[in-house]
């Protein structure tokens, strides 16, 4: 008997030391994997600082679900509505401010260096649930950074489209004006919101001879041409890149209340302009007054057309990219701002 109860009981000190060893290799497991929560934990805080999301308030997801269904199915649509986007001054500010930020300090006339935020790029995008006929087209502004030489644009850079911005930054505290006010052009010419460049008058200003010396300046009488011609055909532009500099001098005007982004498309012919533009679709960008409307009862933001802040971005591309524009006696009219850089012909 003594021999078998020996070994019963070496056998049971052998599990107790098995049963401990697994205890501890457990506690140990656990303390690693706690650890591995805490450094998880930590990193995605450090990651929800920052989202993706366009300067519009779109994350970048459905942006590129949007802007690829509107590459995909733009064919079906052969009479886009005409539509405009109004931001008002605080939101269009702000976008500024980001892109500033983001860029970082910088002399004005100083070259934007690789990696720098440099502009932002205005897309067509659509709904995705709809996919014949005539589409849901709206707009998505999506941040650009200069990634590189590039010879074959005018600005003489490569400009790269990000997505990642801070959360807490002041533009994304109000997610209902960073969307924009969105319009389709009433059937009448009824001006409900402000849309001035729809009026046919406008037309009376159409002397190419008119210049704010400035490669973005165009005059009132072809933006209302550009404006009132767009959704003739069907859309063959993806999007246009503007200049930060240029923001920045439209955000310096002190008069106007927000601005104006009308679709709208190209003449057939210029009589001073590179072909590549003709015929293809663009965006306007037009600043605005407010307005009370004594006639409808409601308060309105008109657009308004000046260059007094705008022409001076001829100063800074003709000192650093090397732009040359005819100077031309300003007489007062004022007009628009486009002439940026066209996708499918300068594309991202």
């Amino acid at each position: 008997m003594k021999p078998r109860l020996f070994l019963i009981t070496v056998m049971a000190s052998i599990a107790a030391l098995f049963i401990a060893s697994c205890k501890s290799k457990s506690n140990s497991s656990l303390s690693d994997s706690t650890n591995l929560t805490v450094s998880n934990g930590a990193k995605s805080k450090v990651e929800s600082d920052t989202w993706r999301i366009t300067l519009n308030g779109v994350d970048s997801t459905n942006a590129l679900a949007m802007t690829g269904h509107f590459k995909n199915y733009k064919k079906e649509d052969s009479r886009p509505l005409q539509k405009s986007v109004w931001f008002d001054k605080k939101t269009f500010h702000l976008i500024v401010r980001i892109l500033e930020k983001e860029r970082g300090k910088q002399v004005y006339d100083a070259p934007v260096q690789k990696g720098m935020t440099d502009g932002l790029r205005i897309y067509f995008a659509s709904d995705p649930t709809s996919s014949t006929g005539q589409l849901n087209n709206s707009i998505v502004l999506v941040s650009t950074k200069n990634n590189g030489l590039d010879n074959t644009v005018p600005s003489k850079a490569y400009h790269l489209d990000y997505y990642d911005h801070k959360k807490d930054d002041s533009l994304f505290m109000d997610m209902t004006a960073i969307k924009g006010v969105i319009s389709t052009r009433p059937k009448f010419p009824i001006n409900l919101h402000g849309e001035n460049l729809y009026n046919p008058h406008l037309r009376l200003f159409e002397s190419e001879n008119i210049s704010c010396s400035d490669p973005h300046f165009i005059t009132r009488g072809r933006a209302n041409k550009m404006a009132n011609r767009f959704g003739k055909d069907t859309i063959t532009t993806l999007s246009e890149w503007f200049d930060l500099k240029l923001l920045e001098l439209i955000d310096r005007d002190t008069i106007h209340d927000g601005v104006r982004i009308y679709f709208a498309r190209h003449p057939d012919k210029y009589k001073s302009k590179i072909d590549t533009d003709v015929n293809k679709e663009a965006f306007l960008l037009i600043t605005t007054k407010y307005h009370y409307n004594k006639l409808l009862k409601k308060e309105t933001h008109d657009d308004y057309f000046d260059c007094k802040w705008t022409g001076n971005y001829f100063l800074y591309v003709k000192k650093v990219l090397g732009w040359y524009n005819k100077l031309h006696a300003f007489d007062g009219t004022g007009g628009g701002d486009d002439n940026g850089e066209l996708c499918p012909t300068h594309c991202p």
